[in-house]
């Protein structure tokens, strides 16, 4: 049986270059890439390795969840 699995990940900006990739529903799942488009490359074939790897163990595959992603901003004294 196939079924389409949608998984949220997070792309950030490292320095000097490149981005890291993280998937908050598969803790441990991340990679990184020098492009954004390389990311999103390099990201599904991390989801697609730890799916395997819990598929070998007969573990149950994480359902997407729906998540919320924001900015909080706040005004804090940071120490000179």
């Amino acid at each position: 049986m196939t079924k389409l699995l949608k998984y949220t990940i997070l792309i950030t900006p490292q320095e000097p270059r490149g981005y890291l990739v993280t998937v908050p529903e598969l803790p441990g799942c991340f990679t990184e890439g020098d492009t954004i488009e390389e990311s999103f490359k390099m990201a599904s074939d991390a989801i697609d390795s730890y799916l395997s790897v819990l598929e070998q163990e007969n573990l149950p595959i994480p359902e997407e969840r729906k998540t919320i992603i924001s900015t909080i901003e706040l005004n804090r004294k940071i120490p000179a």
